[in-house]
């Protein structure tokens, strides 16, 4: 089959190389429809019985998608004037981001006294400027001892605050969170400016949704383009064709592109995970086309014409290449049993990369490569190539290696036990990533992004007023606190 295959795409090959690169154009075009979804709800499939109940809560109360500026002053308190004040600009602020409808910090916390037989409540301060030694004191007092405001709006020592920004976004907010996160890096900035030496971190779940398309488009700007020059780098070694380089790189591009294309048309996001599916093509699609130029070259140093140097690669690899794709397609195929539509999407993706990998090294290359010069590298007799030595080492030492190998994997397999199911977002990023390193600077000394919401039914009309429901949800609560997890 492999022979006739050549000898068909060896007569064919105009038609080929014509319509192959519109083909696969057609494909590609439909990476313009491709758009971002980068908030945690992309990780659960509508079905989710905890996506779910946390949309029917969201329904019920309000959404809690939040951006979190952590204000950290240099001079070890947040309980002086020029901090308060800053506080106060980024309260203002925060009422101007795209989407926001609520904003929660020491600056409108209210705070109720008591006024003879009446209850006054108000703003914990304002005008910060011009507060006096003693009411700068009597501030810090009513925050550090407030359990509503410790940890969550400034930390128990009083050098960290918080300023929580609420927004309500649309379930797919993948054009709202680049803008937002924007807004808020710019007022971050302006406030640091007029009040030298304070540093603002921004956390939240809303710059969590940002971080993850930006760490993926830089992956995708850096690391595609490192990979494709580690693949010509290591073409050009191995076969030393100019043609047959270029040729592999239309190849690999073609299929990627073809590959983001189609799922375009098929309506899938661009995710975390599906930002990595070009890699993973490129990876894939370079050992289909390696095979077969290298088979093509060693007919030709055998004496063969172009033609029958190729049909004869083709007849050699046939079967190895077609195997090996249809055994990696089936096999990102099964991640179709995943629960995370990402992972899902990610599967699908690679499988069509891989499939266009395969038809086009099969057609494209070998119909392209019979069509260009190419100069032959002449063999010497007294050449030892890199792979010939390392195969007389494994030859000469097979008892030794096998061992060796057997026990090395024996010894592997002690691991296993030591790896941990972990699915914190945060720890996703680097730690060079803005996002983790203020994410950590805020766990370390608040109380964290991570929460787990209740609500609590009391099974009657107007129950939550019930003295008995009102004991049993606080003694809820005093068993929440008494948890080691729970800040």
């Amino acid at each position: 089959m492999g022979k006739r295959w050549g000898e068909w795409v060896i007569r064919f090959r105009w038609p080929i190389v014509l319509i192959m690169p519109i083909l696969m154009l057609a494909f590609a075009y439909g990476a313009s429809k491709l758009s971002w979804r980068t908030d945690y709800r992309a990780f659960f499939s509508p079905q989710n019985p905890e996506l779910q109940a946390f949309e029917k809560m969201q329904r019920i109360f309000n959404k809690s998608d939040s951006l979190v500026f952590v204000v950290a002053p240099a001079s070890g308190t947040v309980f002086d004037r020029d901090t308060l004040k800053a506080i106060e600009e980024l309260t203002d602020g925060g009422w101007q981001l795209h989407l926001s409808t609520r904003v929660d910090s020491l600056r409108n916390y209210q705070h109720t006294t008591a006024v003879g037989d009446d209850l006054e409540v108000r703003d914990l301060y304002e005008d910060p400027e011009n507060l006096s030694d003693a009411e700068l004191l009597k501030i810090k007092q009513i925050a550090l001892n407030e359990p509503l405001i410790v940890r969550r709006l400034v930390s128990d020592k009083g050098d960290v605050a918080a300023v929580n920004v609420t927004f309500e976004l649309p379930d797919n907010p993948a054009n709202e969170i680049p803008t937002i996160a924007k807004q808020a890096r710019e007022l971050a900035h302006k406030v640091e400016q007029a009040h030298p030496g304070l540093k603002i971190h921004m956390t939240g779940v809303v710059m969590m949704n940002a971080a993850f398309r930006e760490a993926s488009e830089h992956d995708f700007k850096t690391l595609v383009p490192i990979m494709f020059a580690v693949v010509v780098v290591m073409l050009w070694l191995t076969t030393r064709i100019h043609f047959g380089v270029v040729t592999t790189v239309l190849v690999i591009a073609f299929s990627i592109a073809a590959a983001m294309g189609l799922a375009g048309w098929l309506g899938f996001y661009m995710t975390g995970p599906t930002a990595s599916a070009p890699i993973i093509i490129l990876t894939m699609g370079v050992a289909d086309a390696v095979h077969l130029l290298i088979g093509y070259l060693h007919f030709l140093q055998q004496g063969l014409r172009r033609k029958a140097a190729m049909i004869e690669s083709v007849r050699v690899n046939f079967q190895p290449v077609l195997l090996t794709s249809v055994t990696t397609v089936v096999g990102f195929l099964s991640m179709n049993f995943s629960e995370v539509p990402p992972f899902r999407d990610l599967g699908n993706i690679v499988a069509f990369g891989v499939g266009f990998a395969w038809l086009l090294t099969t057609t494209f290359l070998p119909a392209l490569m019979v069509m260009l010069p190419i100069r032959v590298p002449k063999i010497h007799p007294d050449d030892s190539p890199l792979m010939e030595r390392v195969a007389d080492f494994v030859i000469r030492h097979r008892t030794a290696l096998l061992w060796g190998v057997t026990g090395l994997v024996l010894a592997s397999l002690a691991g296993i036990p030591k790896n941990e199911l972990d699915d914190q977002f945060v720890q996703y990023f680097d730690k060079s990533v803005p996002f983790r390193q203020a994410t950590d600077f805020a766990n370390e000394r608040l109380a964290g992004i991570y929460t787990i919401e209740y609500a609590l039914d009391s099974g009657q009309k107007g129950g939550i007023s019930e003295p008995k429901f009102l004991q049993e949800v606080d003694a809820f609560v005093e068993w929440a606190r008494q948890q080691k997890e729970v800040r």
